[in-house]
């Protein structure tokens, strides 16, 4: 699954690493963590991964402290983060790392798109949408048909009037 990700980032010396690269790693850490706790029924590897990847996290957060107690200020501004390795993400279905060199990134469609006669749904739990994954608790807003079927499989909720989108 994300072991590839896993050893890489437990082969970094995570004391020698800049701000923003401990940054990068810990949204590495995040990413991998929501990819690994979106399987229904994980096994023993998912659920040791998912305990690595949340003692890398929590050894990443450990020397933040220590800079803290230090009295090192935090990099003002913050830098822009990115993770440090975003090719490389499980599919957690299939066990598969992604590789295919022939796959095209979809197109943003821009034409028509107000979001007139959309619908916001709450997600009650995290999934896929389109090729998109979605964390749980995000307020989105989907083409009527999209609503109905998340709502009628129980993955969302209309979103109701007043309810904040936060």
């Amino acid at each position: 699954m994300s072991a590839p990700v896993l050893q890489k980032l437990k082969s970094l010396d995570l004391a020698a690493l800049t701000e923003p690269e401990r940054q990068s790693a810990i949204l590495e850490a995040k990413t991998q963590l929501e990819v690994l706790s979106a399987v229904k029924n994980p096994d023993a590897d998912v659920l040791a991964q998912r305990i690595e990847y949340l003692k890398l996290w929590h050894a990443l957060a450990k020397l933040r402290v220590v800079d803290v107690q230090n009295d090192v200020a935090p990099p003002d501004p913050m830098p822009e983060v990115e993770r440090m390795f975003p090719a490389e993400i499980a599919d957690p279905e299939t066990h598969e790392e992604p590789h295919d060199e022939n796959r095209t990134e979809p197109e943003l469609d821009t034409e028509g798109s107000d979001i007139a006669g959309f619908v916001a749904v709450r997600l009650i739990e995290a999934g896929t949408l389109r090729g998109m994954r979605l964390p749980m608790g995000i307020v989105i807003d989907v083409a009527p048909e999209d609503a109905d079927h998340l709502i009628e499989t129980g993955k969302a909720r209309l979103l109701e009037e007043g309810e904040g989108r936060g």
